[in-house]
């Protein structure tokens, strides 16, 4: 690696950020691998923890609307909240006022971090306040009674707010041994609130045609389409799969990737540091259709040939971008060179 890109590199990302994966000095190339090998692991964790995070924080809203017989429960002054949590519910609504949008429960819930739903399970909300024991049946109802401790499940949720802190601010984890038993406590959480959730993270097979949507950040529009597919390519959770059953792919893919659709879907998403949209509500969503069905497939018969030959252009592409990194490294030290032949015209004429 050059040093002028290196010092460009590190002064954009900080010498403090890249210095914790060169502790051992393994040279500027290995460090950097290290940072983007750490920020792919935090972005496959991003799923499993938005959806702990969001399920966690609606059914705890769900019991406690239930108990109190109101949405806005942390205004029920029969709900003793701790001076922090207090403080927390106070920021959250002053945020929202400052954005200028109209004030209601779901966006105080919304906007609430994640710590103050963990908090909820501390000694004060068992002590001195309805909340808890029975939030253990209210809010993980497949939760098996013999893990019904405060102590033990308050413990769970910090482990995995420190991780989802970590991760979401692309800090290092890598050096973490024990990341699989973090995933699998996450699954369970999730597990314990919503068997169906957790089931609905099983992945599922592309079809040809399909469109896929971020659910992640959905207003930044970020898709592609799936054309002939490998049988193993499959999406996971963090992606909303449209799959064409009437209307043709083309037009459900042109209809759906439109910036409207990206700016909508950005509005409805909810959560403060990790804003997502459920994929129900793409799922609702309704595409205008032409009545006539000849109009239809004249779009598709004019437009799925550009969408096929856009992506053979990106296939070939990426093709040339992995040889050019494979033979220019090794052109420019030498490993490999260039042998410039002279071919007589007639050669040419016979090849």
């Amino acid at each position: 690696m050059q040093a002028q890109f290196q010092t460009s590199i590190e002064s954009i990302l900080s010498t403090e950020r890249l210095g914790a994966d060169g502790t051992d000095y393994p040279g500027a190339e290995v460090v950097l691998a290290r940072y983007l090998w750490n920020m792919a692991l935090c972005e496959s964790l991003y799923s499993p923890l938005q959806l702990c995070e969001v399920a966690l924080r609606n059914s705890i809203h769900l019991y406690l609307s239930r108990l109190f017989e109101r949405e806005d429960w942390f205004d029920d002054a029969r709900f003793q909240l701790m001076p922090w949590a207090v403080d927390e519910v106070q920021k959250a609504k002053d945020k929202i006022s400052r954005t200028g949008k109209p004030m209601n429960t779901g966006r105080v819930v919304a906007e609430l971090q994640f710590g103050f739903w963990t908090s909820l399970f501390e000694y004060h909300y068992e002590r001195y306040t309805p909340f808890l024991p029975g939030a253990f049946k209210g809010v993980f109802p497949r939760l098996p009674k013999s893990l019904h401790h405060r102590k033990d499940r308050k413990n769970d949720l910090e482990l995995i707010r420190g991780l989802r802190n970590r991760v979401f601010h692309h800090e290092r984890i890598l050096h973490w041994k024990d990341l699989d038993k973090k995933h699998a406590l996450i699954l369970s959480v999730i597990s314990w609130i919503s068997p169906e959730l957790h089931h609905s993270r099983a992945r599922r097979r592309f079809r040809h045609g399909d469109t896929v949507l971020s659910t992640v950040r959905p207003d930044r529009g970020s898709y592609f389409l799936a054309l002939n597919p490998p049988e193993n390519r499959v999406a996971s959770t963090g992606f909303a799969v449209l799959t064409p059953t009437k209307t043709p792919w083309s037009f459900i893919h042109a209809a759906m990737t439109l910036p409207e659709v990206s700016d909508h879907l950005g509005q409805m998403a909810d959560g403060g540091a990790y804003p997502a949209v459920r994929p129900e509500i793409i799922g609702a969503m309704k595409v205008p259709v032409p009545n006539e069905p000849k109009i239809l497939e004249v779009f598709h018969r004019t437009c799925a040939p550009l969408f096929e030959k856009a992506e053979a252009n990106r296939i070939q592409s990426r093709t040339l971008a992995t040889l050019r990194d494979t033979l220019l490294p090794k052109l420019l030290s030498g490993e490999l060179s260039v042998v410039n032949k002279k071919v007589s015209k007639s050669t040419c004429a016979t090849k």
